[in-house]
Order: structure tokens, then sequence, then C-alpha cells
């Protein structure tokens, strides 16, 4: 079994653990780096099932530096076609572990890869994230749509995006301000019949919504 065992930056250190507002320890290692050195794992993974790719991403994600956490949700994008609910389960949990933007929005991605892959799972995960008591989860429900594009069930996005939308939290507003400008991509003039439907909403989320909309 072959392990990753990532060098160490000094020099990037104080720069990478500045931006994340000092909440997680690094390595100093970037990602053009990471991506080269995970290769040989991303090729031995292919043979892993699932229970040995949930053994393998717990490993790295114990471990004390966040560039490991990163390797481990990589292992989980990489294979998201061979995952199922056993994954979805186990992300469930690494959603509320140590959460900030980027381990949440990349969870959240491979989250919606499998839930498109494997349709049968969406009502069950859908919900969990809809109803969740933690803002984090809840920012899962509204952008768990970014890359569906015309396949957005927009009647979902209403319901996620109502449950917040006076939610005083600053990655919630961005996150429907980004939810509503993916779809305004493909549906503008739903993006601003909604806005136009939902004066309350924040400054912030509809600033983010139409950051797009003169280009």
């Amino acid at each position: 079994m072959t392990e990753l065992i990532l060098p160490t930056h000094p020099e990037n250190i104080a720069a990478m653990e500045a931006y994340m507002k000092h909440l997680f320890k690094y390595q100093g290692v970037k990602k053009p780096e990471l991506r080269q050195l995970e290769r040989e794992l991303f090729k031995e993974s292919r043979q892993w099932d699932e229970p040995e790719l949930l053994k393998q991403v717990k490993y790295y994600w114990e471990k004390p530096t966040r560039e490991y956490q990163y390797v481990a949700m990589d292992l989980l994008e990489k294979n998201y076609k061979r995952s199922g609910a056993a994954t979805l389960l186990y992300m469930s949990e690494l959603v509320e572990n140590h959460p900030w933007w980027d381990s949440v929005d990349t969870l959240r991605k491979t989250i919606g890869l499998i839930l498109r892959n494997k349709p049968e799972l969406w009502a069950e995960w859908s919900q969990y994230y809809l109803k969740h008591a933690s803002f984090w989860s809840r920012r899962v429900a509204i952008t768990l749509q970014l890359q569906f594009h015309e396949a957005t069930n927009l009647d979902y996005l209403v319901t996620a995006i109502e449950n917040d939308l006076h939610t005083d939290e600053f990655f919630v507003q961005k996150a429907i301000g980004w939810a509503l400008r993916e779809v305004f991509k493909d549906n503008p003039d739903w993006v601003t019949t909604f806005i136009a439907n939902h004066p309350s909403m924040s400054n912030l989320a509809v600033r983010e919504a139409l950051k797009n909309a003169n280009k």
C-alpha cells in the first residue's frame, strides 16, 4: 500500500496559515505540488473497494496538517463513481469535522457528483442537508447543485434558500448568491424573478447572484 508522505516547506507556512485565519496547521505544500504528489496514490486508489477507500480517507483526514485533509478529499472526488451510501454517510461527518469553506465546498462538490451518479440516493441526502442544524451543512444544501446546470431541481433550491433567507451568517448569504449566480448562467430570467419576489434578500446575496448580470 502506497503511503503519501508530504514534504514540509517552512517558507510557505506562515502565509498559508494566515490565509486560513490560523484555524489549521499547514506544511507549506501548495496545490500544484500537492496535485503532482497525489498522482501515484490516485492510481492505486482505482483498485480499492468502497470500504478500503473510506479506510484510506480516514487515515489521511486524521493526520494533523490541512494538506493531508485535502488529500483525503481529493481521494473521495477521484473515486466518486464507485461511491455510494456508505461514503455519503462518512462525508456527512467530515462536513462538520474541522469545517471551513475550503473543506465544506470541496466535500459538497463530491457529494453532488455522487448524488448525480446515484440519483436513488438524492431524496434521503438532499433532505438531510436541507434540515441540518448546522449552517455549514445547510450551505451544502444551498450549493449542492452548482454543477447540475440544466438538471438543477429549482424547487429544492428555492426551499434551501428560503430556509436560510434571513440567516445572519456570511457563509450562508454568500452561498445563496453563489447558487443563484450559477443558475443565472442558464436561466437569468428565473433568477431575476426570484430576487424580485424576495425583496428581503440580503444585499450580499443579491450582489453575488447578479455579479455576472452585465457581462
